[in-house]
């Protein structure tokens, strides 16, 4: 992301997250929209158009038919999974959970699957919007 620009979870959360659910627009920063179903995570940096190791965007969401409360994390090539479970993530104003932070790994189909070095942490919003308190971040 831009230089600078390393935001706790809570902020992710509760500000970033929010704003992009409520359709409120996002000052000073530009987060793109990508579907990782159709990106392969070594086109990331390509697609950030950023020099870093690190990036944020958001995820559009795709559903499994079969599976309807469960989110596709399949690329062409490979897979992402998660490692563990999912970490709560509190609105610091309130302390309430507001949502919850997901560590996966992506593994190529290839025989073997194999495990490869990319890491994405995965943030959700689990609060109803009425209940956040929006982190002001001026």
């Amino acid at each position: 992301m831009d230089y600078g620009f390393n935001p706790t979870d809570e902020e992710l959360v509760c500000h970033y997250l929010y704003k992009k659910i409520v359709n409120e627009e996002i000052e000073d920063i530009d987060l793109m929209e990508l579907d990782l179903s159709l990106t392969e995570p070594w086109n990331l940096p390509d697609e950030a158009k950023r020099n870093s190791t690190e990036w944020y965007f958001f995820n559009l969401r795709n559903r499994n038919a079969a599976k309807i409360r469960r989110n596709t994390r399949t690329s062409i090539s490979g897979y992402w999974k998660a490692a563990g479970g999912s970490q709560e993530v509190l609105d610091p104003t309130t302390g309430v959970i507001a949502g919850s932070r997901r560590t996966s790994f992506f593994y190529v189909n290839n025989a073997p699957v194999m495990k490869t070095k990319w890491t994405m942490d995965e943030f959700f919003f689990t609060m109803s919007v009425q209940h956040c308190s929006n982190i002001d971040l001026s």
